[in-house]
Order: structure tokens, then sequence, then C-alpha cells
């Protein structure tokens, strides 16, 4: 019993940090420190790196549940050991979100597919869906787009089966970010709207945002920076309420953007940078290097509108920095937009700087990428994927699975009308069969009850006769005496 006691207390105190938001790393951090039992050590631990935003310290807690995870794997208990693996499946994936922040690519691919290798082995779905979503954002990053698609088809295929909204809503954002790299943009927004559907019905306030974000960027694309203007800053508003650095960051570059399309680079230059600031306090080192790139073509766009030589050398110098930066950044990490992208901006900076022999070799570069990107087999993966595309199939089966219900629905409403007129005459018809009976009954037992009456009065005049015919006729003995005379 106080065992059982021991156990409600521990799930009530969660229950209450949980409620208590503010104060709620440091009790957990006080619990952990009180915890005996190592499978509600790993409880806490979890929630705390949950509960910590900032990358640079919800690591080391992570890192914790790793070593504490391995540690029960040594238990000869069947529950506490399928607790360490799915603990340790969880660490593993979590190892690959900080490897991927810090833009060790291959280390993070690497950790999503030992956690996807675990979960298979305990038949987790949920975490078998977020591990090949996961696997699939680093086949994106690579700009390997068909295995990136296939994953995260898989993964969605998986969230559909088992319900997992949250996890479904990530996806779908994640699928639309790819289709509005490949600038189709139809499918992208179909996708984004359908995820931030989800985000509103679970009250998700960070990915709503980022949805709203996304959908922002596909009008800008098609040109209309009223209209993403307007979902830019709904997204910020969001995102400024529940402190989300990292969304707001990448909402300040988008605006930043709009500011450039519209020929404001001073006001462009203030969003970047401020959008810089917070990536690296977050530590995102592929938004560092977007910015970066970023940068790199605002100050070269300066330079070609400054008039003093002075100026537009010094604006190209700084611009040279930036995309140098980001350049070396997406090599080492294996960015392959990204590279791309900081190639082209230098092919055409050295080109204003007249450098004609570097222009042409990064030039050449930035072909090499964009074909790596979007070479006609990615292209007809995309196409082949967008047409197989689950929740078109789903859409159009759904419309057909509809109107034959309505078809069968209303067979059967006409199937039900006959049955119940058929039995309305049946019934009607057996009221008067047996009203005919009845009344039959009844006049044969009326004729029965005449001829018996008449059979009486017949049999009566018989008695009556038979009795005058008695009284005048004399007796035997009678006639029989006055013989014998």
């Amino acid at each position: 019993m106080k065992k059982q006691s021991k156990y409600l207390l521990f799930y009530l105190l969660i229950f209450i940090n949980f409620l208590c938001s503010a104060q709620n790393v440091d009790s957990l951090l006080t619990i952990l420190k009180l915890e005996k039992q190592d499978t509600n050590k790993l409880n806490i631990l979890f929630q705390i790196v949950e509960s910590i935003d900032d990358n640079a310290i919800w690591p080391k807690y992570n890192q914790q549940a790793h070593q504490l995870a391995e540690k029960l794997l040594k238990s000869n208990d069947e529950y506490i050991l399928k607790k360490a693996k799915k603990a340790l499946a969880e660490a593993l994936s979590n190892e690959g979100i900080v490897f991927g922040y810090k833009g060790e690519i291959n280390n993070a691919l690497d950790s999503y597919t030992k956690s996807l290798k675990i979960r298979y082995e305990i038949a987790d779905k949920r975490g078998i869906a977020n591990s090949l979503n996961n696997i699939g954002g680093i086949y994106d990053m690579q700009g390997n787009i068909p295995k990136a698609l296939e994953n995260y088809h898989k993964s969605l295929k998986i969230q559909e089966e088992i319900n997992s909204f949250q996890d479904q809503a990530t996806t779908l954002n994640n699928l639309g970010v790819i289709y509005t790299r490949t600038n189709d943009f139809k499918n992208a927004l179909f996708f984004y709207e359908k995820s931030m559907v989800l985000e509103k019905k679970l009250n998700n306030k960070r990915g709503l945002a980022h949805s709203i974000s996304n959908i922002g960027y596909i009008y800008q694309s098609k040109g209309d920076t009223v209209k993403a203007l307007e979902y830019y800053n709904i997204s910020l508003k969001i995102q400024e309420e529940i402190n989300d650095k990292s969304g707001i960051a990448t909402t300040l570059n988008n605006i930043g953007d709009i500011f450039n399309d519209q020929g404001n680079t001073i006001k462009a230059l203030e969003y970047t940078k401020k959008s810089l600031k917070l990536r690296v306090e977050t530590g995102d080192k592929k938004g560092i290097i977007g910015s970066f790139n970023n940068l790199g073509v605002l100050y070269y766009l300066l330079a070609l509108s400054e008039k003093s030589n002075n100026g537009k050398q010094k604006y190209l110098k700084l611009s040279i920095t930036y995309i140098d930066s980001a350049l070396a950044l997406s090599k080492q990490s294996d960015y392959a937009e990204n590279i791309k992208l900081s190639e082209k901006t230098y092919a055409i900076i050295d080109s204003a700087r007249q450098n004609y022999k570097g222009a042409f070799e990064h030039y050449k570069e930035y072909i090499r990428y964009s074909d790596k990107i979007n070479n006609e087999e990615t292209r007809k993966a995309s196409i082949k994927s967008q047409l197989n595309y689950e929740f078109e199939k789903k859409e159009a089966v759904l419309k057909e699975q509809r109107a034959k219900e309505r078809a069968i629905a209303n067979e059967q409403s006409r199937i039900q009308k006959i049955i119940i007129a058929c039995v309305l005459i049946g019934f009607l018809l057996m009221v008067g069969f047996v009203f005919f009976v009845f009344r039959s009954l009844k006049i044969t037992r009326n004729q029965k009850e005449i001829i018996e009456e008449k059979q009486k009065e017949i049999l009566d005049s018989i008695r009556y006769a038979k009795r005058i015919q008695t009284s005048l006729m004399p007796s035997e003995k009678y006639i029989e005496k006055k013989l014998n005379c």
C-alpha cells in the first residue's frame, strides 16, 4: 500500500508540475534528485528536455537519459528492458536534432537511423513515424528530394493509421517545404493549409505560427507581397507571444526578403540582422547560413547602388565575407541548397569585380548543385510522388466512396419504402382476410342457428302432430277388447 501511495504521489507531482509551467524545470530537477527508481528518472529527464528551449542546456539532460537507458538495458525484467529501449531510441532521436543544429548531417542521419532500428524492434509505431520524418528532413537538407519524399510519405501513412494528428501536422508542413522548393506552389499551399487546420484544432501555437509563416512565403513567391506580409505579421505575433526564437528568426528573415523585393535594401538589412542574431543565440546553423547568404546578397545590392568607389568596395568586401562564410559552412554541413545559392551569388559578385575566371568557376559549381537538386530523376520522382500522393488519392477515393454511399443509401431507402409498402399491403390483406373469415364464420353461425331453429320447429311440429294423432286414435288394448266381445 505504501508503494502504491508513493507512485501516486510521484505522478501527482508530475501533473502539478505541468500545471505550473513557470516553475516546471526547477520542480522537475528537485523531483529528479529525490527519485530513486530509474524508470521514473527517465520520465523526468525527458520532461526536462521537453521543457527547456535552450539548445545549449537540454542536450546534457538528454545525454543523462541516454546513459541511464543503456544501464537499464542490462535488466532481466522484460518491462524495464522495453522501457529502456524506447528511452534509448528517444535519446538517439534527440541527439540527431542536436547534430542537425550543429550542421553535422551525417552524424544526425546516423543517430536517426539507430533510433529507427530500435523503434522497429519494439514496434513503436509513433516512434517509427517520427524517425522516418527526421530522416526525410536530413535527405531534404542534402538535396535528395526523392529519398526525402519517400520517408515523409512513409511517416505520414503511419501517422494517419494511428491518428497521431500533431505528427501529421509536422510532416504535412515538411512536405509543403519540398513542394515550395520545387516551385509547385499549388501543392505546397495544400499541405501548409492542411497542417494549419490540424495545428488550430490541437491549439499548438508554435506549429500554427510556422504553418502561417510558410503560407506567407507562398504568397511572397507568387509576388503577392501584401498578402505575404499579412501572414508574416500574424505568425510573428504568435511567435512573440510564446517566445519562439527560432520561429521569430525565420519570420523576420522572410519579412526582410519582402523589403528586399520592394527595393528597400536598408530595411531588409535591418530585419536580416535581427534574424541572424536570434539564429546565433539558438545555435541554428542552417539558419545562420541562410542569413549569411542573404546578407551577402544585400551588401552586393548596396554596392551596386553606391556611387563612391570606396563605398562600393566596402560593400563588396562585406558581401564576399558573408558569402565566404555561408559557402564554407554549407560545404562543411553538405547543405546542397545553400551551397547552390552561395555559388550563384559568388559568381555574380566576382563578375561585378571583373574576376571572370572566379565567376566562371563558381557558376559551374552552381550548375552542378542545381543539377544535383533538380535533375530529371528528381523532377520525375517529385511528379510521381505528387500524382501518387496519399491525400490526393484519398480525396478521389472519398469522393467516389461518398457517391457510392449516397447511391447505396438511396437504394436502401427505395428498398425500405418498398418493404414498408409490401408489409403495409400484406397487413391490410391479412386484416381483410381475417375480417372475411370472421364474417363468414358469423354468417355460418347465424345460418346454423337458423337451421337449428327450423329443425327445432319441425321437430316440435312433428311431436305436436304425433300428440294430436295419439289423442284421436284409441289404444290397442281398447280395440282388442272390443274385438273379443
